[in-house]
């Protein structure tokens, strides 16, 4: 018998949706997508997903649902009502901190990509990394930068205070 361990929940600001079922025997890995033409607060999309959510937990009721999303709030308060955990989509967090990257070596590209490889790695593998970060980049606030770079930090310190509840 094939057991279902979790659902993972990808949704994105683009009306599309990734719903992966993790199966424990061989590793088989089931993926249905879900994508909508653009609308306004995204209605018959949310009905859709809502649609294939339930019919997830009725066929798997046991089933854990694990969400992934970018920063979004409607996101979260989509997905809060399915699942028993939510994580911060790794790659999107990372754009941000390209755009921290150039607050920090402003003047060295090899410098700025060693930070970011380095901040990419602490975000996805150390414990409260991201705290960590978000307070090395708030130490870039009173140094002197370019309107453009700083307002890339700002959207940077912003976008993590805002995921924080996350960790």
């Amino acid at each position: 018998m094939v057991r279902v361990c979790q659902w993972v929940l990808l949704i994105g600001e683009k009306q599309c949706v990734e719903l992966s079922r993790y199966m424990m025997i061989k590793g088989k890995e089931n993926i249905l997508y879900i994508a909508n033409a653009p609308e306004y607060g995204k209605k018959t999309f949310k009905e859709r997903l809502d649609k294939e959510i339930l019919s997830i937990k009725k066929q798997f009721p046991e089933a854990k649902i694990i969400g992934v999303a970018d920063g979004a709030k409607e996101n979260w308060t989509f997905l809060e009502q399915y699942t028993v955990a939510n994580t911060l989509d790794y790659y999107h967090a990372t754009e941000y901190l390209s755009k921290a990257s150039k607050g920090i070596h402003p003047r060295s590209k090899v410098q700025r990509e060693t930070w970011y490889e380095k901040a990419s790695d602490t975000l996805k593998n150390v414990q409260d990394g991201a705290k960590d970060l978000l307070q090395e980049i708030e130490g870039l606030k009173d140094k002197k930068l370019s309107l453009s770079i700083k307002n890339g930090v700002d959207a940077t310190i912003t976008y993590f205070n805002n995921m924080m509840w996350l960790h």
